[in-house]
């Protein structure tokens, strides 16, 4: 067991009961933020003095939370994802099994709290899980002052974070005001309360979980570089509640963070309301929606730049050639002679062997017949979305959900010159292991 130890009360009681109470292997991991100057330092001296003396195995790392802050993210964000980093690694590095984390009952009456304030359903209101993946939370049924009695009956100093007492920040306001006038002024059972609260809506999100993930399943459709796309016309047939709870599922398996109660509103109104938008989640993660699809991307894959055209000789039957996310391969089916016909990623069409064909962007053509396929493929995919032009100047273009709509753009050829049927299929390289769970 890899224990997070900060130097805190908290991790301190928590490393002092797995001593005694664990008779399994523990070590103890410290990441140094390098946040509070020699304070910061002199914790994790602490920390690595008192698994000395209690003779436990100790990692320790040190990071500038400030030089590595990403764009956009708060110190305390910062700190949050290089912490969990550090604990990642820890964990490898000694084939450790889980990760134990010191919250308390405190951190979830205060995560209820700051969650209700600034909006949420029942993933806010179960404030934190005592188990999620490798991570486990131990001490989550003991308050922070039981814990203390606990290392003050030992004798057992901790260290204390200046910063926890910085009303400034949100939740220690939480912590140092707002908990104490509502024990004092309407109820001094409150804190108790609040965690009760938290344990019963365990079942309300554990149902919305089951829920989300069966329409999700349901909306969702494939294409190149989005992390996940979904249906829009079947999430805009579905009522605002459970269009909130689908967005939120997919918030949450895409890894992302929580959107406040107003900005998931928004975006279930732009759903709603427009066929055309770009909504921001987070960081570099947008959510891009148009011609019926809605995707969750990165914006560097955001009207990427368009391939270089090409030319493909019929002759040269079984080539394949890579372009963008796509692969092209042409050849014949001597085995079978039937009608031309088209579907999503492939083509059967005569040729005579001497034809060629000319793939292009589909956003680099000037072509009437182009109109109707730009008007159904999502526009963010124009610039890497190709378009098959053959000799005679007709066209192909792979459309999904392809219906015989679409099939009046082939001639109907004369087969008097050795005419063969031919295949033309394209792979899409982009469809498949996509980084949304």
């Amino acid at each position: 067991m890899v224990l997070a130890v900060s130097g805190g009360s908290d991790s301190v009681a928590m490393l002092w009961l797995f001593r005694y109470l664990w008779k399994g292997n523990v070590v103890v991991a410290h990441l140094e933020h390098g946040i509070r100057g020699e304070s910061s330092v002199s914790d994790a001296s602490f920390v690595e003095d008192l698994c000395k003396k209690w003779e436990v195995p100790f990692i320790g790392g040190k990071v500038s939370v400030p030089d590595m802050k990403r764009k956009g993210e708060s110190i305390e964000q910062a700190a949050r994802r290089l912490r969990y980093d550090f604990l990642n690694k820890a964990i490898k590095s000694c084939s450790g099994s889980f990760v134990a984390l010191a919250h308390t009952a405190d951190d979830v009456v205060e995560t209820v709290l700051y969650n209700l304030a600034r909006g949420t359903g029942p993933y806010g209101l179960v404030g934190i899980p005592d188990c999620r993946d490798i991570y486990v939370r131990p001490v989550i049924g003991f308050y922070r002052e039981e814990l203390r009695d606990i290392l003050r009956g030992e004798r057992q100093a901790w260290r204390d974070d200046e910063t926890n007492d910085d009303i400034a920040i949100t939740r220690n306001r939480i912590r140092h005001e707002l908990i104490p006038w509502m024990e004092e002024h309407l109820n001094s059972r409150s804190r108790e309360h609040i965690v009760s609260t938290a344990d019963n809506m365990w079942f309300a999100r554990e149902n919305e979980e089951l829920v989300g993930d069966s329409l999700l399943n349901c909306s969702i459709r494939y294409l190149p570089y989005g992390i996940v796309t979904l249906d829009m016309r079947y999430l805009r047939k579905l009522g605002e509640n459970a269009l909130r709870i689908v967005l939120r599922r997919l918030g949450h398996r895409a890894g992302l963070g929580v959107l406040s109660y107003k900005r998931l509103n928004n975006l279930s109104d732009l759903i709603y309301s427009s066929g055309r938008f770009r909504f921001q989640w987070e960081r570099d993660i947008e959510i891009v929606a148009g011609q019926g699809n809605l995707s969750l991307m990165h914006r560097k894959d955001i009207l990427s730049k368009p391939f270089d055209s090409f030319t493909l000789e019929v002759s040269k039957r079984g080539i394949e050639r890579s372009f963008a996310c796509w692969s092209v391969r042409i050849s014949p089916e001597d085995s079978y002679k039937g009608r031309e016909r088209s579907g999503y990623l492939q083509t059967f069409r005569y040729f005579d062997p001497e034809d060629s064909l000319h793939i292009l962007a589909l956003s680099e053509n000037n072509y009437p017949k182009a109109k109707v396929f730009l008007e159904i493929i999502p526009w963010w995919l124009h610039t890497v979305w190709p378009m098959i032009e053959y000799k005679d100047g007709t066209i192909w273009v792979p459309v999904p959900d392809c219906n015989s709509d679409f099939t009046s753009n082939f001639r109907k050829c004369d087969h008097t010159e050795s005419p063969v049927l031919y295949r033309l299929s394209l792979e899409n390289k982009m469809t498949e292991g996509l980084s949304y769970e």
